[in-house]
């Protein structure tokens, strides 16, 4: 998911084996995150939510970066990488086909934040 943030682009990646990792365009973010419990089980419900709801998305044609306000979601399957955009506002509505991934992705962000607390 890349998510069109004040400071850029916000990305968020999931993956089966339950690695996530954030980027930030600005710098930073976290990476890997499959040997915590929570991060791993966030990613394997986004992968679960993904795939369920990928029949919304449509062949990738291009990458671009997304607007402020936008999320773009990528899903990477064998028969190539589909896409699906929304606006935050629907997604936090929760008026949009693709809430439900949105809240999922949003929650491996909220892992990191607690892991990244819980080590000061």
């Amino acid at each position: 998911m890349d998510w069109g943030v004040n400071n850029g682009t916000a990305t968020v990646t999931a993956f089966g084996d339950g690695s996530a990792s954030v980027y930030l365009s600005g710098g930073g973010g976290f990476i890997g995150g499959q040997g915590n419990e929570s991060i791993r089980a966030a990613a394997k419900k986004v992968m679960a939510i993904a795939n369920r709801d990928r029949s919304a998305a449509h062949p990738a044609l291009s990458f671009p970066q997304p607007e402020k306000g936008q999320v773009i979601f990528y899903f990477r399957t064998d028969e190539g990488v589909l896409t699906a955009t929304a606006s935050s506002e629907e997604l936090q509505k929760h008026q949009n086909k693709l809430s439900e991934l949105g809240d999922a992705t949003q929650q491996i962000i909220t892992e990191y934040r607690k892991l990244q607390a819980n080590s000061h």
